[in-house]
């Protein structure tokens, strides 16, 4: 992590239980320039714990129905889990390989409180593609995996895009989240975190509407706008959230969501009918096609990163983090010495 580099090594000698020459990384910080770090990299000699004595987050893979490569319904789910990933300010929780269903904030007032409904993803006004229907359909694992720094959860399909992938990369305090879409022509798609009433109090917050939003389950306007970043803060803890895309796509923009509503006119299509300080980003047009297996070259893939803050943080401090998921570390590499 950022905060585990340190100073310029200078003139020292390579540390023992390493042999050869190593590499030395500066490390910077594009929102404050006089802010930067070192980290050097050697190879062991096989005496050294590479993950020196740390361990930062858990991650326990539960699979009810038994052993992965044996008892796992590749061509069509459900597929139940019972998965739980522990970091140093929230627990995740997953019941299938799309369903994000608990996320608790361990710094605030409400530790070990589910804040949220679901991560909901949908088509724009239908109900014909859900995370329910893709947990339902064709799909694998990539990879589930934990070491002292990070755990690793990838996995494929959504339905008729077999070949759709997302990955969460979970750390101490941070889950990212980037999905590769890679399917035929589909007609828009939208990606939302839906609160449960347990963060009923909280403040919404976004470039639209700085000064922020009471989560109330009562309706607001959101200005339009393109998702950045957005900030949830209460003394149930934060939430501070960017959003990126990268698509080759002409004529591909996302809008930033945000829908505040206890009797919602729109029918929710999962969950629990209701949608309580409901945000994320939806491309409301038709998406061309991006399935690798036609060649038709199209490149779709968008990046999230949540950030679990302290209630104590002001929302000054969580909407810095916010933004700095737009604007990542800098890394520079040099022989050392």
């Amino acid at each position: 992590m950022a905060r585990d580099a340190g100073g310029d090594a200078g003139n020292r000698a390579a540390p023992a239980g390493t042999t050869g020459g190593g590499v030395e990384l500066q490390l910077r910080d594009p929102q404050a320039a006089s802010a930067s770090g070192y980290v050097y990299l050697f190879r062991s000699d096989g005496s050294l714990d590479p993950g020196a004595g740390k361990h930062y987050v858990d991650y326990g893979f539960d699979l009810l129905s038994g052993d992965y490569r044996t008892t796992y319904r590749r061509a069509a789910g459900p597929n139940p889990e019972d998965s739980t990933i522990t970091g140093g300010t929230y627990t995740a929780h997953f019941s299938d390989r799309w369903l994000l269903d608990r996320l608790t904030l361990t710094v605030g007032s409400k530790p070990g409180v589910d804040l949220i409904d679901r991560a909901k993803y949908k088509f724009p006004g239908t109900c014909v593609r859900t995370e329910d229907t893709f947990d339902a359909g064709e799909g694998a694992f990539i990879v589930n995996k934990v070491g002292p720094v990070r755990a690793l959860r990838s996995y494929v399909g959504a339905n008729s895009g077999p070949n759709t992938q997302a990955t969460h990369a979970f750390y101490d305090t941070v889950i990212d989240t980037t999905i590769d879409l890679r399917v035929h022509a589909i007609p828009g798609v939208g990606s939302h975190l839906d609160l449960s009433r347990e963060a009923i109090g909280m403040t919404f917050r976004n470039p639209q509407v700085p000064n922020g939003l009471t989560i109330d389950g009562v309706p607001d306007a959101l200005p339009p706008g393109a998702p950045s970043w957005w900030t949830i803060t209460g003394p149930q803890g934060g939430l501070a959230v960017s959003a990126t895309v990268d698509t080759n796509l002409p004529g591909q923009t996302a809008r930033a969501v945000f829908d505040d509503d206890e009797t919602p006119a729109a029918t929710q299509c999962t969950g629990d009918g209701q949608a309580i300080g409901e945000a994320g980003a939806v491309f409301g047009q038709s998406i061309a096609c991006t399935d690798p297996g036609t060649n038709c070259g199209g490149v779709l893939q968008s990046r999230t990163r949540i950030v679990a803050t302290p209630a104590a943080l002001a929302p000054a401090g969580v909407r810095r983090i916010a933004e700095q998921g737009l604007a990542p570390l800098t890394v520079t590499s040099t022989a050392f010495p």
